[in-house]
C-alpha cells in the first residue's frame, strides 16, 4: 500500500473524532458562562470567609460582619474583574492578573477607610487580603485542571515539527487548552497531524482564516516565522479581534526570562539567564517549609493507621528510609512507609528481567515484593507522605524533580544532570503527567523543562494537578 493510502487510512480512522466547528460554537458559550459564574462565585465566597475568619479572630462580634463581608467580597470581585482575569478563562495565565487585582482592592479599601476615618487592624486586613488572594489563584489552578475540557481554543500556524513540538508543550503544560487545528507547510488539508495519539485536524490556511471561524478561536499562534506564518499573521491581524501570539524558537523557554525588545528600532524578544535567587527566595523557602510541617501534622492521625496496619500485615518495620540525592549531588536521606516485604532489596536481583521500564528506572507493574497493603498505599501515593519530613528539613521541596538514586546519578549524562540544579519534590512535572506510564526519556525531559521554567505560580498549578493525579491512581505502582 502506499503511504499516501496508509496515511488516508490513518486520517479515516481519527475523522469520527475530530470536532465539528459548529457544534463548537454553539458549545462554547453555555459552558463558559457556567465556569465563569462557578469561578467568580468561589472568588467573593473566599473573600467573605476570609472576612468573617478575621473579624473573628480581632474579637468582633457586631452583627454588621455579614454586610461588611458581602460588600468587601463584591468590591474584590470587581477588582479582580477589572484587572482582566475573568476577561477571557480564569486560570490559565491570568495570575498576574490576580494579584494585580488584588493590589488593586487594597489600595481601594485604604482610601475609603482613611477617608471615612474607620478603623482597620492593619495585621487582620493584610492577613485577610493575602487568604484571599491565594484563595483565588488556588481556585482558578484548580478549575483549570479539573475542567480542563478545553475552554481556550487555539489555532497554530508553522512548520510540522514546530507545531508538533508546539502540541506537545500544551498537552504537557498548558491546563484547559483545545488546539482546534493547525495551517501545517507542506501538510496537505483535511487530513490530521496525530501527536501522541491525539489528533489535530490540518486546516486550508484561507478557510482556518475565515472570519467566522476565527470569531471561534481565542488565540492563534504562530509557531514559524516562515512566509507562510508572515501571511497568516498579516490577515489574523486585520481586526479580527483574536488574540495572536508568537512562539520563541523554543517552548521550553520561562516566561520570565523572555521580554520585549528594540535593537535598531527592530523589535524582538530578548531571553535572559534564569535568576533563581530573587530577595523573596530564602522567605518563600522557610514559608513551604513550615507548610510543609503543618501539612505533615494533619496528616499525621493517616500515617500513624496505615504504619499500625503494616506491623500487623506483614514482617518489618513500617518506615523504608532511602540514600537519594539531591540539589548538587548531596546525599540525603528519604523516607516512605514500607509497601514491599522486608528483604526486598536481596530479591531484586532475580526480577530483574520482569523490568517494564526503560532508562534507569525499574518498574514492574505487579511487583511480586509489594505487600497486598503496599499496593493500596502506592495507588494513592501515601506512602510517600513520610517526605513530608524531608521538606520541613530542607532536604526536599514540595514540587520538583523526584530524588534519583545515587546508582542512576553515576550514569547520568552532562544534560541529566541539570535535574540535580534544583531541590527534589514530593511531586512534579514527571507525577501529574503519567508517573511510572511515562517513558524514562519523557519523564527526564518533563524534569528538565520544569528546570528550566519553574515559577510559584507553576509550582501552585502542579499541586491542584497532583490532587487529580492521586485520585486517579493512574501510573502508581
Amino acid at each position: 500500500m502506499a503511504s499516501t493510502e496508509v496515511t488516508d487510512s490513518i486520517d479515516a480512522l481519527w475523522a469520527p473524532r475530530l470536532a465539528d466547528p459548529p457544534e463548537e460554537t454553539t458549545e462554547a458559550g453555555p459552558r463558559r458562562g457556567r465556569y465563569l459564574a462557578a469561578v467568580v462565585a468561589a472568588d467573593g465566597a473566599g473573600m467573605a470567609a476570609a472576612v468573617l475568619a478575621g473579624n473573628a479572630l480581632a474579637g468582633d462580634a457586631g452583627g454588621h460582619r455579614l454586610a461588611v463581608a458581602s460588600i468587601l467580597a463584591a468590591a474584590w470581585v470587581v477588582s479582580i474583574a477589572a484587572s482582566g482575569a475573568y476577561a477571557r478563562r480564569p486560570g490559565a495565565g491570568d495570575r498576574i492578573r490576580v494579584v494585580t487585582g488584588a493590589a488593586r482592592f487594597t489600595a481601594a479599601v485604604c482610601v475609603v477607610a482613611v477617608g471615612l476615618g474607620l478603623s482597620v487592624n492593619p495585621g487582620v486586613a493584610s492577613t485577610t487580603v493575602v487568604v484571599a488572594t491565594v484563595f483565588t489563584l488556588a481556585v482558578h489552578e484548580l478549575a483549570a485542571a479539573l475542567l480542563g475540557a478545553a475552554f481556550h481554543r487555539v489555532l497554530l500556524v508553522g512548520s510540522e515539527e514546530r507545531v508538533v513540538d508546539l502540541v506537545r508543550s500544551l498537552q504537557r503544560h498548558g491546563t484547559g487548552i483545545r488546539v482546534v487545528g493547525a495551517c501545517v507547510t507542506g501538510r496537505r488539508p483535511g487530513t490530521s497531524l496525530v501527536v501522541d495519539f491525539h489528533p489535530v485536524p490540518v486546516l486550508d490556511a484561507a478557510d482556518a482564516l475565515d472570519p467566522r471561524r476565527l470569531s471561534t478561536l481565542d488565540s492563534v499562534v504562530v509557531a514559524d516565522h516562515d512566509a507562510n506564518g508572515a501571511t497568516c499573521l498579516r490577515d489574523v491581524l486585520k481586526g479580527t479581534g483574536v488574540d495572536v501570539l508568537l512562539a520563541p524558537p523554543t517552548a521550553d523557554l520561562g516566561v520570565r526570562r523572555l521580554s520585549p525588545s528594540l535593537l535598531g528600532g527592530v523589535p524582538l524578544v530578548r531571553a535572559t539567564g534564569d535568576d533563581r535567587s530573587g530577595p523573596w527566595a530564602p522567605a518563600m523557602a522557610w514559608a513551604e517549609r513550615v507548610l510543609a510541617g503543618l501539612l505533615l501534622l494533619a496528616v499525621l492521625p493517616l500515617l500513624v493507621g496505615a504504619a499500625l496496619v503494616i506491623r500487623c500485615t506483614s514482617r518489618g518495620g513500617a518506615l523504608f528510609s532511602q540514600v537519594r540525592l539531591g540539589q548538587g549531588g548531596r546525599p540525603f536521606t528519604i523516607w516512605k512507609l514500607r509497601t514491599m516485604g522486608v528483604d526486598a532489596e536481596a530479591e531484586r536481583a532475580g526480577i530483574l528481567h520482569l523490568n517494564e521500564h526503560d532508562g534507569l528506572v525499574f518498574k514492574v507493574r505487579r511487583d511480586p515484593r509489594i505487600t497486598p497493603i503496599g499496593r493500596l498505599l502506592r495507588r494513592y501515593s501515601i506512602d510517600e507522605l513520610p517526605q513530608l519530613w524531608n521538606v520541613v528539613r530542607g532536604d526536599m521541596r514540595l514540587v520538583g524533580p523526584r530524588p534519583p538514586l545515587p546508582d542512576e546519578v553515576a550514569l547520568y549524562d552532562p544534560i541529566v544532570s541539570r535535574r540535580l540544579l534544583v531541590k527534589p519534590g514530593l511531586t512534579g512535572l514527571w507525577q501529574v503527567s503519567g508517573r511510572a506510564d511515562l517513558a524514562w526519556v519523557e519523564g527526564i525531559d518533563l524534569d528538565l523543562r520544569y528546570v528550566d521554567t519553574r515559577t510559584g505560580a507553576g509550582d501552585l498549578a502542579i499541586l491542584c494537578r497532583t490532587v487529580r493525579a492521586v485520585l486517579g491512581g493512574k501510573g502508581a505502582y
